[in-house]
């Protein structure tokens, strides 16, 4: 980011640890720069040392743009996988190298059996981490997580009113929300918080700047994920320029002075003339990280736009095994390759399948890239001499 320097990537996770201390750094952050090193660190080796569990497609909230969320009437009589099945399929990833677990929905708590399954993992010295949307972190809960405590829980905060709440989500119950992110800070819970920029969010900066007042370390997500075909929901993905302005509230709230390095009329147009893909995904899904569905299926990631395989009737192992191997020989955009932009942009083969076939970029992600440069919040990579 301009008028930023970024300390030099450790090489050991000791020298990592070391750089951690010395930044003061303690909470949430920590965890993840620690998971994320570790998780970099297995993809040569294809070992599965992080794994996301859908627990359930059912909710609480109605988010009007969530790419999981399903009714009961939608299931079609499909049950929820039982405790004993979970208990099955984590402990084979155990055994397989997980290190890392998420429990994730729909919304998570609202499975029947979810302390339960957490207490599994907890009790395997599994660093488990909580993605809620926090309605029912209530003082039980967090006395339960205090004695048990995981390695993070993050909160997705819709909206900083009511009203805000109730044009996403469908329900007004930010205050109870609100209520409970204090309860987990105060529990002194490592504790981060999820924005989620969508076309029905039309309080962003006053979400930003509540999140700042609070004190509370927040992320703003860069996109939404394509909702599956089961939940009858289309991408509803906020305008650039609401996503831009809340980026630079928060930086401007942080006293940070975002210019461009360059004039945006100058900029080259986003692309190349490569025609042809390579092969095998840049980030650690399906390398060093997979995803489980509700109905126990194994994807790399979430929404990766693959056919998910069965961990229940090929097992661990073998699901993982070929997982693998789909990440490995996924195409890439061919556009992206000699693009100038291929440094700082995103590449997400998920966001890209959103917008363009396999092999090929999405314009909406071509243009994020460009406009991020063109307003001083992404630096061009100048090529080396």
């Amino acid at each position: 980011m301009s008028g930023t320097q970024q300390d030099p990537q450790p090489k050991t996770l000791r020298a990592l640890l070391r750089q951690l201390d010395e930044q003061g750094v303690t909470d949430y952050r920590r965890y993840d720069a620690v998971r994320k090193f570790l998780s970099f660190k297995a993809r040569d080796k294809g070992i599965p040392i992080s794994g996301s569990f859908e627990l359930t497609p059912l909710c609480n909230l109605d988010c009007r743009m969530c790419y999981v969320h399903l009714n009961k009437g939608q299931m079609n009589d499909m049950q929820l996988l039982t405790v004993a099945q979970w208990q099955g399929i984590m402990q084979q990833a155990i055994d397989g190298g997980m290190m890392y677990a998420r429990l994730t929905g729909g919304e998570c708590l609202t499975y029947p059996g979810f302390r339960e399954l957490y207490s599994f993992l907890h009790s395997r010295g599994i660093e488990t981490a909580i993605l809620s949307n926090g309605l029912l972190m209530e003082a039980d809960m967090v006395d339960f997580l205090v004695a048990h405590p995981p390695a993070a829980v993050q909160i997705t905060l819709y909206g900083a009113s009511e009203d805000g709440y109730e044009r996403v989500t469908g329900k007004r119950v930010f205050q109870r929300v609100l209520e409970n992110i204090r309860r987990l800070n105060a529990a002194e819970i490592p504790l981060s918080i999820a924005v989620t920029p969508n076309e029905f969010m039309t309080d962003g900066e006053e979400v930003i700047r509540l999140l700042h007042e609070e004190g509370l370390t927040f992320a703003i997500n860069a996109g939404l994920m394509q909702p599956r075909e089961e939940t009858g929901r289309k991408l509803a993905d906020a305008s650039l320029d609401a996503y831009i302005a809340m980026i630079k509230l928060r930086n401007a709230l942080k006293g940070q002075i975002i210019e461009p390095d360059c004039d945006p009329e100058s900029l080259p147009d986003p692309g190349s003339e490569t025609s042809t893909a390579t092969k095998g995904v840049r980030c650690g899904a399906g390398r060093s990280g997979f995803a489980i569905d509700w109905q126990g299926r194994m994807r790399p990631c979430n929404t990766f736009p693959c056919e998910p395989l069965d961990v229940l009737e090929l097992g661990f192992a073998e699901a993982w095994k070929r997982t693998n191997h789909t990440a490995l020989n996924y195409p890439l955009p061919a556009e992206c390759e000699g693009c100038a932009y291929k440094g700082v942009c995103k590449h997400c083969v998920a966001e890209h399948s959103a917008g363009a076939p396999a092999g090929h970029a999405s314009p909406a992600i071509c243009a994020w890239g460009r406009r991020m440069i063109a307003e001083g919040l992404l630096k061009l990579q100048q090529p080396e001499q």
